[in-house]
């Protein structure tokens, strides 16, 4: 590996590592030779999920293509032909899921700084987004599994935001607040915000978007601002 990384194409181009380090040791190697990643992508899959994706992997030995007999079936005319490697079996992936655990924390007490566990049980354009995304540095590294949150907006995306859904909003409001001219109009314009906000779910018994507030702008009891006690 170190005197593969040493040509040139890698030096100028860069490596990636497909399923190594498989140990601590390894990794400690790769450490004292200087050789680190930017980038460690850690797909988590349930053990019983890997061997059913790996007894039914076969191979095209004229085309190379990779084929599995459950979520990418061959077409018929090449089925007759198609390998299964030696080590494609329920017996064998269970020894190397077992080397997997008794493995990955020491080699994560490398690269955790640098890893992202992703969550390899949804479609291939979801998981490749979000390792695309981690690549290129727009998420964070995390071990914790968990999908990335939504990156923030840009200041010109939050002031067409504004100005498309909140200005109209408010000049609603303010429309509002001035042909009810209550005697209290700072409740009178919160209680419209709240009741007129389209994310708000319907209180029972009152209709969906109707302000619970008297003419003169007094708010008014519903029934889900009644105290609950346990």
């Amino acid at each position: 590996v170190e005197d593969r990384l040493a040509h040139q194409d890698v030096v100028e181009r860069g490596w990636l590592l497909d399923g190594f380090p498989r140990t601590g040791p390894q990794a400690l190697a790769l450490k004292k030779n200087k050789i680190e990643p930017d980038h460690l992508i850690l797909l988590d899959v349930p053990d019983e999920v890997l061997v059913e994706r790996c007894v039914g992997r076969r191979s095209d030995p004229v085309t190379g293509k990779i084929y599995h007999l459950t979520f990418n079936p061959p077409p018929p005319e090449v089925v007759d032909r198609l390998v299964q490697r030696s080590d494609d079996t329920a017996e064998a992936m269970g020894k190397r899921i077992v080397m997997y655990h008794n493995n990955v924390s020491a080699i994560l007490g490398y690269y955790e700084a640098c890893a992202r566990k992703i969550n390899g049980m949804r479609g291939k354009q979801e998981i490749f987004d979000e390792i695309k995304a981690f690549l290129n540095n727009n998420i964070p590294c995390s071990l914790s599994g968990l999908p990335p949150r939504r990156r923030l907006p840009t200041p010109e995306e939050a002031q067409v935001y504004v100005q498309e859904n909140l200005q109209p909003y408010l000049v609603k409001a303010l429309t509002a607040l001035a042909k009810a001219k209550p005697e209290q109009p700072l409740r009178f314009l919160a209680t419209w915000l709240l009741d007129n906000n389209p994310n708000r779910p319907a209180v029972q018994g009152q209709p969906e978007g109707k302000a619970a507030m008297g003419k003169d702008g007094t708010l008014l009891e519903r029934p889900d601002d009644k105290p609950v006690m346990n």
